[in-house]
């Protein structure tokens, strides 16, 4: 069971992650003059800040009664989608998604889209990655992400921390 020291440095660590996340998303959502760049470094930025968020909550097994705590205390459920750790560990893993599909892929493209998912005209899993920025989907190697409902959460999240609960005091 943490003290509320302790308890103040893991929620200000999420808080922290929280702005690096929020960041990220206006910069996914902004207008950009590189597709080929600029969206996925701003993607992957926003993943690693939200891979932290969900290692704090949900972290290895002999660590589970921090994560109970901080979740009871920040009303995060198991449904929540910063939970859902497989896109992000796709682009985390990269190197072995690559080479499991090398090894499995019958398929003759390997691509990434950042546009409309309308536009794939392969399977799924032959595209590295796709972003389509009307839905906020994002697919690697077939995995599907949620970024906004996600976001909607580190939001939540960010407007719990941003001042001090009273039971800190």
């Amino acid at each position: 069971m943490m003290d509320k020291e302790q308890m103040k440095l893991y929620l200000w660590e999420i808080e922290e992650q929280c702005r690096y996340a929020l960041k990220a998303w206006k910069l996914i959502q902004s207008p950009h003059t590189d597709v080929d760049t600029e969206p996925w470094y701003s993607i992957q930025a926003f993943l690693v800040a939200t891979a932290n968020i969900s290692k704090f909550l949900w972290p290895i097994p002999k660590r589970e009664a921090r994560g109970k705590q901080l979740r009871e205390f920040l009303s995060v459920h198991d449904d929540s989608p910063l939970k859902r750790r497989k896109a992000r560990d796709s682009f985390e893993h990269f190197d072995e998604r690559l080479d499991s599909w090398i090894a499995s892929s019958k398929g003759d493209h390997f691509g990434r889209i950042y546009g409309p998912a309308d536009l794939l005209r392969f399977k799924p899993e032959d595209n590295a990655r796709v972003y389509d920025p009307r839905t906020g989907r994002l697919a690697l190697f077939g995995e599907e992400f949620d970024i906004r409902g996600a976001v909607k959460e580190i939001e939540r999240l960010h407007r719990i921390l941003r001042e001090e609960p009273e039971s800190l005091r």
